[in-house]
């Protein structure tokens, strides 16, 4: 029964970031260390948004707020901001909503559909509350950017 009632306040503090769903195969929660874990073919949707993964990890505040979300396997997101629509992929994707920050890790690669550019590190942080991005490498592939420039 606790757990039940831990699931529905978690659904409501998710309803309340502005409708989050989340579907998969199988769903796992801990309420002792406050996490929810989200095996198979896992889709997250907020709004335009879209996160995929094999699996998901959801990490809850002492408020039962979602904190951080890490994706593992096979991982895509698609964001939508004001001006851009981005589409990146990883072995790992990581997001904070409280900062509004994502962080892509391995063979992660970010495209800017919008402005028809492509990233490629080991790892992406995109903090979109801020517009910043910093792109590390793995010292065994450098950081590569590629975008397009209109000759004269």
């Amino acid at each position: 029964m606790r757990i039940i009632f831990i699931l529905i306040l978690f659904i409501f503090s998710l309803a309340k970031q502005n409708s989050i769903e989340i579907t998969s195969n199988q769903f796992e929660a801990d309420n002792i260390k406050k996490k929810f874990f989200f095996n198979g073919n896992v889709n997250v949707t907020k709004g335009r948004d879209i996160l995929k993964s094999d699996t998901l990890t959801v990490l809850l505040t002492k408020e039962n707020k979602a904190k951080e979300y890490k994706a593992v396997g096979n991982s895509m997101i698609d964001i939508h901001t004001k001006e851009n629509n981005y589409i990146g992929t990883a072995n790992t994707i990581k997001y904070f909503p409280k900062k509004n920050y994502y962080e892509l890790t391995g063979n992660a690669v970010l495209k800017d559909i919008t402005n028809n550019k492509e990233i490629k590190g080991h790892i992406i942080q995109i903090d979109l509350k801020n517009q910043k991005s910093k792109i590390l490498s793995n010292h065994k592939k450098p950081v590569k950017l590629i975008f397009e420039v209109e000759d004269k």
